[in-house]
């Protein structure tokens, strides 16, 4: 169930699987997740590594090849050695590809401290010189990626196929804030990728890197939570006309999904365009909606003072009355005023006699 890659491994055509059974197994939460939580009052854990990269190894996949990793109990994924290469499409999925995002949790103790239920959450590192996603894309709870160029390659011409994509299942409570929250996507630029062009996503429509970060609409999930949260490495590397492109589910501020980005509004920050647009934070997206709810309130008693007959301020707030005031003057027009035609009644009749 556990696999080690302690050498060069090398795809040079076809397609490489690599499948481990491993248990999701829990393990201690370090210094980057204390105090982090999945959801209110859950701690969260990562799930141990089942395939992992050793210090002396090096994958090297050929483009058009492909290298392929499935953890199908929803293990972990390391490959971080920095010199590997993915100019074919690599594919790491963690536990099952569709499926909702699950707290998974479980009661775990680690050295001398008191048993606690923990969110046990699967997590994919990449490290590379080129990180070419494709095959069924990047599939896990958290997602690390490290790489001079990360892209997204393009999907398969047949039907019912989709493109591949990075899917960061955890979704993010806006309410909690970015405190007690941790990144499901964090991309990482090496000092390299500041002297390539579009390094992180190219220009043009559907040309960004592919997210999938929290959304709902992911597996059909029942929670009604539905929002991302990404980071983006390293902090305060603003530099130049460098940026990460990405595309993903549409935004609805409304009601629908919503995508945050903790350096959104900071100069210092690498900028990063969803969807063409540059995403705001979550302090400002809740001022926002309080400023909207003020105002809405102002307005509507504004109405209540304007019109107190009985009912009509309710009915204006309905929208049954969409608007009052004095109708149009009557000598409004070139013909103003004047008396309707008149006749000669026929006898015994209230008819005018038919025109001759």
């Amino acid at each position: 169930g556990l696999m080690s890659l302690s050498a060069v491994t090398t795809v040079s055509g076809g397609t490489l699987e690599m499948v481990s059974s491993s248990a999701r197994t829990g393990i201690a939460p370090d210094a980057d997740i204390a105090n982090k939580q999945a959801l209110p009052a859950l701690p969260l854990a990562y799930a141990a590594d089942a395939v992992q990269q050793g210090d002396t190894s090096r994958i090297s996949v050929a483009s058009g090849a492909g290298l392929s990793i499935t953890t199908s109990g929803g293990a972990s994924v390391q490959l971080l050695r920095p010199d590997n290469s993915f100019l074919g499409g690599l594919s790491v999925v963690t536990g099952e590809a569709n499926k909702a995002w699950a707290a998974n949790t479980a009661s775990l103790t680690f050295g001398s401290s008191p048993v606690a239920n923990y969110a046990v959450q699967s997590r994919v590192r990449i490290n590379g010189i080129t990180v070419n996603v494709g095959g069924a894309g990047i599939v896990a709870d958290i997602v690390a990626i490290r790489a001079d160029r990360l892209s997204t390659l393009p999907g398969s011409a047949a039907p019912g196929s989709t493109a591949p994509s990075i899917v960061a299942r955890l979704p993010f409570d806006s309410t909690a804030g970015t405190v007690s929250s941790v990144a499901a996507l964090t991309l990482e630029l090496t000092p390299e990728s500041y002297n390539l062009s579009f390094p992180f996503g190219a220009a043009g429509v559907d040309a960004g890197v592919r997210v999938n970060v929290g959304s709902r609409a992911y597996g059909d999930r029942v929670l009604p939570l539905d929002a991302g949260y990404v980071t983006v490495l390293p902090r305060n590397g603003a530099k130049g006309t460098t940026a990460v492109l990405l595309t993903g589910p549409v935004v609805n501020a409304s009601g629908g999904y919503r995508f945050f980005f903790d350096g959104a509004g900071s100069q210092t920050q690498i900028p990063v365009f969803y969807n063409g647009v540059l995403p705001t934070t979550p302090q400002v997206e809740n001022s926002i909606s309080a400023t909207v709810s003020v105002s809405e309130g102002a307005r509507k008693d504004r109405f209540d003072e304007a019109v107190r007959t009985e009912n009509v301020a309710i009915r204006l707030r309905a929208g049954v009355i969409a608007e009052v005031g004095p109708a149009p003057s009557a000598t409004q027009g070139t013909e103003g005023l004047r008396v309707p035609a008149g006749c000669a009644a026929v006898i015994g009749t209230l008819l005018c006699p038919p025109p001759p």
